[in-house]
């Protein structure tokens, strides 16, 4: 895993030899920093800017992947036009596109039911999002001694439920329908219903190393100041990085 801005000349040539280049950016961590509660993230003026000029070149389509439900991601995006990949993949929205997971469709009344017997858990920290297609059980407000059982709580009431497995993230748990379905996936079929370009696509969390594996030909960027296990090609900082990059490929795009 290289640092991007040491290998700009790559990038550049494998953008110049594309005729379409797809921008395919997470949300929390990548095109924001990570907040405490996940509801007062904010995109700021200057991603905006960037994220704009770039659904506005014809040989680029961009797409924001995000764990966030569909409404919540385009409420904080913003932007017309482009596509919007919610709740890891399970809906998607752009252009001629409209996609929704028929497995996580019928799991929507199990998701609600699981948010309402899991909401005793923000008494001990643990923020309940319900996203209708998908759960989240946020504990980075949590004390770290009642994590664990914040833990245990959701295997239990998940062991009624077969149809919904529990994954892992930064500092979520996940409750997601069993469905052969998620980050890499969807984008590697929305590049396959728009026509053949380069991915580029960026994430920070154990969700977007299905991406990275998915996308092996294209560009991928780990969101990390340290090297770590991926299969992310190249590496950026932060959103501030990410930032600089995008305008750097902006310049680059026609």
């Amino acid at each position: 895993m290289r640092y991007l801005f040491e290998n700009l000349d790559d990038v550049r040539a494998l953008v110049h030899e594309s005729r379409r280049t797809y921008v395919l950016l997470d949300c929390d961590g990548t095109l924001t920093p990570i907040m405490t509660e996940p509801r007062k993230v904010a995109l700021g003026k200057s991603m905006s800017r960037v994220l704009t000029s770039l659904s506005s070149k014809p040989s680029c389509i961009l797409a924001i992947v995000s764990g966030r439900c569909l409404a919540d991601l385009r409420r904080l995006v913003n932007i017309k036009g482009i596509y919007y990949v919610g709740n890891h993949g399970l809906e998607i929205r752009g252009p001629g596109i409209m996609y929704t997971n028929e497995t996580a469709r019928n799991s929507r009344r199990s998701i609600a039911e699981i948010s309402r017997m899991l909401r005793y858990l923000e008494s001990v920290g643990a923020v309940i999002e319900d996203k209708k297609l998908t759960l989240t059980v946020h504990f980075r407000q949590a004390s770290p001694r009642v994590v664990p059982a914040i833990e245990s709580a959701v295997q239990r009431t998940l062991h009624s439920y077969s149809q919904l497995r529990m994954t892992r993230g930064k500092k979520v748990l996940e409750i997601r329908p069993r469905t052969e379905w998620n980050k890499g996936l969807a984008a590697q079929w929305l590049v396959n219903q728009l026509g053949k370009g380069l991915p580029i696509y960026a994430g920070d969390d154990r969700t977007d190393e299905d991406a990275f594996s998915r996308l092996r030909k294209g560009i991928t960027i780990l969101m990390s100041r340290r090297r770590k296990p991926t299969f992310a090609k190249y590496r950026l900082n932060d959103y501030r990085d990410l930032g600089r990059f995008l305008r750097y490929l902006s310049l680059c795009l026609n």
